[in-house]
Parts: structure tokens; C-alpha cells; sequence
């Protein structure tokens, strides 16, 4: 028993809960200090490094046809006209530059195609728009071009998800 009547067992038990707690609060700062520090920034990092919304800011439209779209093959005149239509939007906005630099990544010559038809495309009137993204250049008749395109319209695209996951 201590002097005030309460068993020592008890007495000791309080002492060692208030030097806990007194310890936490000395630790509490550091641990938010490093959480902010080093731990957001890493998973925003990790957030990132599968974010890719380029492809939705500049060609919305676009996107969602493309997702529509089954793939294989060529796509139908629809796909290529509303491309047809967001490109020289977004070329008189000057937003393409942005998607132009991520497509860029994926197959080098995307940058300098995209922006090669936007700038002729602003002198075609009408369609068909099949017909007069070939005539500007053949690759708009290469499936592996639109392929590219259906890969990158997602947001969080498959192939950028399926990487991180693999090396789990």
C-alpha cells in the first residue's frame, strides 16, 4: 500500500500508463513529420505512375468512342471524325501538345503525326474524315496506331496498372 491507500500494484500501473502517454506525445510529431514527409509523397508517386488522364483532358470525346469500340482492324468513320473534329479543337486551344508528349512515350513519330494531321486537318471542311486522316498520312490506316490510341484512351490504362502489379 502507498501512503494515500491505494495499492502499490495499482500505483504503478497509473505511473507507467502517464510515461506511455507522455512518450507518445513526444513521438507523435516525428511520426507525422515522417508521414507527410516521405509516405504521401510516395504513394502519390505510386498514384501517379498509373494515372493518365491526358488522353481524356484533351480528346474526351475521342476517348469514349475509342473505349466503345471493340478494336481490331480499322475503326468505323464515327471514331474518326469526332478525332477529326477534338484535334482541331484542340489545336486551336493548344492542349495537344500535352497528349501529343504521353502518346510520344508509347511509340516515337505519334507527336509528330498528330500533330501534323490537327494542322492540315483545319484546311478539310467535311468528310469523310477516314478518307482525308489516310490522304494526310498513311498511318492513320495502320491498325497498330489505333490500337495505341484504344490502350491510352482509359484513364488508368491496363498496361500501366499491369506492370506494378506484376512485380508484387
Amino acid at each position: 500500500m502507498t501512503s494515500d491507500g491505494v495499492p502499490l500494484k495499482q500505483s504503478l500501473a497509473r505511473a507507467e500508463r502517464r510515461s506511455r502517454i507522455r512518450a507518445m506525445m513526444l513521438v507523435a510529431p516525428l511520426f507525422l513529420f515522417i508521414m507527410i514527409t516521405f509516405i504521401v509523397p510516395i504513394i502519390d508517386m505510386l498514384f501517379r505512375s498509373v494515372d493518365n488522364p491526358r488522353f481524356q483532358e484533351v480528346l474526351p470525346e475521342t476517348a469514349q468512342v475509342l473505349m466503345e469500340w471493340e478494336g481490331g482492324g480499322l475503326p468505323p468513320e464515327s471514331v474518326y471524325a469526332v478525332m477529326a473534329a477534338e484535334m482541331k479543337a484542340a489545336m486551336k486551344e493548344r492542349t495537344l501538345g500535352r497528349l501529343t508528349s504521353r502518346l510520344n512515350f508509347e511509340d516515337p513519330g505519334m507527336r509528330t503525326l498528330m500533330f501534323k494531321t490537327a494542322r492540315r486537318l483545319n484546311r478539310v471542311d467535311e468528310g469523310p474524315w477516314k478518307e482525308a486522316m489516310i490522304k494526310i498520312d498513311d498511318e492513320w490506316g495502320d491498325p497498330q496506331v489505333w490500337a495505341l490510341m484504344k490502350r491510352t484512351a482509359p484513364a488508368y490504362p491496363n498496361f500501366m496498372l499491369s506492370t506494378p502489379i506484376s512485380l508484387l
